[in-house]
């Protein structure tokens, strides 16, 4: 019975070809399969980012040129207020040593509520902000 116990704990410690080498493979395998798959996610989402990184160049070219468009314009309206403001007091300076009462012209009041809601410094807001965002869509980069 000895001997029959040495041997089963022979047998025992002979070493035997693993079962989960098979197992193993098994398992790299489906890795691989899952890195195949996201990976193939991965360049699909890659080709479509593309494709809207290229619309947004198109667009940013676009924004940037309406930008500098507009801000040219406002520097002309500027130019523009400017001297209709110092016209404005110029002009009741006059009415006043005429003794006329300018305020009950309708010419005059609509320049003075225009000139009044549309500020000079207003105007450099505009164009400020309208700057600062041409410096934030050329920051966009690919």
């Amino acid at each position: 019975m000895n001997t029959l116990k040495t041997t089963m704990s022979k047998i025992a410690q002979i070493e035997q070809p693993e079962r989960t080498d098979l197992a193993k493979h098994e398992v790299e395998l489906g890795l691989m399969q899952d890195v195949k798959s996201n990976l193939s996610k991965f360049e699909k989402g890659w080709q479509q980012s593309q494709t809207a990184l290229n619309q947004i160049d198109a667009k940013k070219r676009e924004y940037v040129a309406a930008m500098i468009d507009a801000s040219k314009v406002i520097k002309k309206q500027i130019d523009v207020l400017l001297p209709i403001k110092a016209d404005l007091k110029t002009l009741e300076t006059q009415a006043k040593e005429l003794g006329l009462n300018i305020s009950d012209s309708k010419e005059y009041q609509n320049a003075v509520t225009v000139t009044n809601d549309i500020s000079h410094q207003r105007l450099e807001q505009i164009i400020f902000s309208i700057t600062d965002a041409q410096k934030a869509i050329k920051d966009i980069k690919r």
